[in-house]
């Protein structure tokens, strides 16, 4: 009998802290459930703006096909606008590839805007850097290359190799064959 004499008290005991902190454990309850209300809201909001960036993608790359150009590329520009860290740097490598920004000062501040993109992991920006490498290849600005392109030779990015083959390739075909073979040869090193 006298355990089970322990066992109400013991319940009457749990019961009379639970009225006593009523208030305080309802109170955590709301804001349990408000917390994880709002973290499915923010997820479903994301799904759906990513959603909506990719049908906008897949509408420009439409229009290019139509040659609609014009239209094409408002809409890239406004998706690297909206920092997506997967469409971003797709809509610019569309409007590289399909020429549809001639000012190579706007394409350069588009490279700007997407490796700025806090979103983006490092070694995704050395690839965006890469291809801004080229960029400045193609309008021969050498200085801008290596400014660009340097600091990811002097890393342990996975990319590291390839910043390389772009700087001993472009100083070979400008018929520099000793910065050629000096770049070449980090390939060798690390």
């Amino acid at each position: 009998m006298s355990s089970e004499k322990i066992e109400k008290s013991l319940f009457d005991t749990v019961i009379l802290k639970i009225k006593q902190n009523l208030k305080l454990i309802l109170s955590i309850l709301v804001l349990l459930i408000l917390i994880l209300a709002s973290i499915f809201f923010f997820q479903e909001q994301t799904k759906k703006k990513n959603i909506f960036i990719s049908d906008q993608f897949n509408k420009a790359k439409i229009l290019i096909n139509k040659k609609q150009t014009e239209e094409a590329k408002t809409i890239l520009v406004e998706i690297i606008q909206n920092k997506n860290k997967f469409y971003s740097p797709l809509s610019l490598y569309l409007i590289i590839e399909n020429n549809l920004e001639e000012d190579s000062k706007k394409i350069l501040d588009l490279f700007n805007k997407v490796i700025s993109n806090k979103k983006i992991d490092d070694e995704n920006k050395n690839l965006i850097l890469i291809k801004k490498g080229l960029f400045f290849s193609s309008l021969n600005d050498e200085q801008n290359m290596l400014k660009t392109l340097n600091p990811i030779v002097n890393s342990d990015s996975v990319w590291r190799p390839q910043a390389i083959k772009v700087l001993g390739n472009y100083f070979y075909n400008k018929g520099e064959k000793q910065k050629s073979n000096e770049y070449f040869n980090l390939l060798k090193t690390k």
